[in-house]
């Protein structure tokens, strides 16, 4: 699970680097409504990372240590992580083709982790009885 937790850290901060690029791009070349749609979608990027990043400490940081308590706040993170990968990758104003496979290959390391998280959960409450 760590070499996983690793790649998706190096991962995470590409995305997020790549997607500020296409942000940029889109508000230079692409007409946004005036709603204000162009800002929230660059702040939920940000929200997007940071949690990110605080799932992976903790699923790193529980990894590490065999502690079931940062085991299951990850997988707790994982859910808004998921929700604002999915909206990425189709609901938000403009979603090009990079848009596209950055967002799956994020959604993949969510799944990866999503059925190794609570794998390593439970063999951690398992020897935790013994």
């Amino acid at each position: 699970m760590e070499v996983l937790l690793f790649f998706n850290r190096w991962f995470t901060l590409l995305y997020v680097l790549l997607t500020g690029a296409i942000f940029v791009y889109k508000g230079m070349y692409l007409p946004y409504p005036p709603t204000g749609a162009y800002t929230w979608e660059v702040i939920f990027l940000c929200l997007y990372y940071i949690i990110d990043r605080i799932r992976i400490f903790q699923a790193s940081k529980g990894n590490k240590t065999e502690q079931v308590f940062p085991l299951v706040t990850a997988c707790l993170l994982t859910l808004p992580c998921v929700i604002s990968l999915a909206y990425y990758i189709s609901l938000q104003t403009y979603v090009l083709q990079l848009d596209v496979i950055l967002n799956a290959i994020g959604l993949v390391f969510l799944g990866l982790e999503s059925i190794f998280g609570p794998i390593t959960t439970l063999r951690l409450l398992r020897a935790s009885r013994f």
